[in-house]
């Protein structure tokens, strides 16, 4: 029994020893201490946090006092005012964009109405030196792409082609003026100096042909390249 006794003392102390901290005594309650410190510190900052807290709720209730509800209203009748405004704004916005919609689309319709007789009036000769093809034209007048085989965009025509279908436009345009009761004459300023032989005779045909309906007038210092046109020339001379 003894030594059973014994032998329960050692495994007690073991376990003792093993769950004792690091260090001495002192250290021990040098920590006890600073942690006790550390406790009375905390109380004491929460007891002036409970102060600030009671400042700060004495203060609420004096501004309740102030008009606070009051200005709180005004604010929420501030927001309400520009909530409609902004309401309104956005209904402006509609009607104009439907305003817009509505011009753009008119727009479009008159553009049609005025280009499609111009395309028509360009279609003849175009074909004569085109066959079957058939020019795109632009709200500003401008031929932005020629349909043969394939659409071909105008900027990557040929310089002599693109300055035949821009003399055919400016035929067709005063064709249909004509056509519209007002005057028009063509004046062509150095036109057709990229064309070569067998365009130039075909734009020579096409130029005699319209010349029987209105005045076409060319500027040249090339008079040897229209001397195949069999036009009546014009010269500038000193007067006296």
């Amino acid at each position: 029994a003894a030594h059973a006794a014994a032998e329960a003392a050692e495994q007690a102390l073991r376990r003792i020893e093993e769950t004792r901290p690091d260090g001495t005594e002192a250290l021990a309650d040098a920590a006890i201490r600073r942690l006790e410190r550390t406790i009375q510190d905390g109380h004491a900052r929460l007891a002036a946090l409970r102060q600030e807290m009671a400042a700060r709720e004495a203060r609420i209730r004096a501004a309740e006092g102030d008009g606070l509800d009051e200005r709180i209203a005004a604010q929420e009748r501030l927001r309400a005012a520009h909530a409609a405004e902004e309401a309104a704004c956005r209904r402006e916005v509609a009607i104009l964009q439907c305003l817009r919609d509505a011009v753009a689309a008119a727009e479009r319709a008159a553009t049609g109405r005025y280009l499609a007789p111009l395309a028509r009036a360009i279609q003849p000769a175009l074909g004569a030196l085109f066959p079957r093809a058939v020019a795109t034209v632009e709200p500003d007048f401008s031929i932005s792409a020629l349909s043969r085989r394939l659409d071909e965009p105008f900027v990557n025509l040929s310089d002599g082609t693109r300055e035949q279908i821009a003399v055919l436009a400016r035929l067709g345009l005063a064709d249909l003026m004509r056509a519209r009761g007002r005057p028009a004459m063509l004046v062509l300023d150095d036109a057709l100096t990229y064309a070569d032989s067998g365009r130039l005779d075909r734009m020579f045909d096409i130029l005699t042909e319209a010349a029987g309906r209105l005045q076409i007038l060319i500027l040249t210092c090339r008079t040897e390249l229209f001397t195949g046109l069999g036009a009546r020339r014009l010269a500038v001379e000193p007067a006296g």
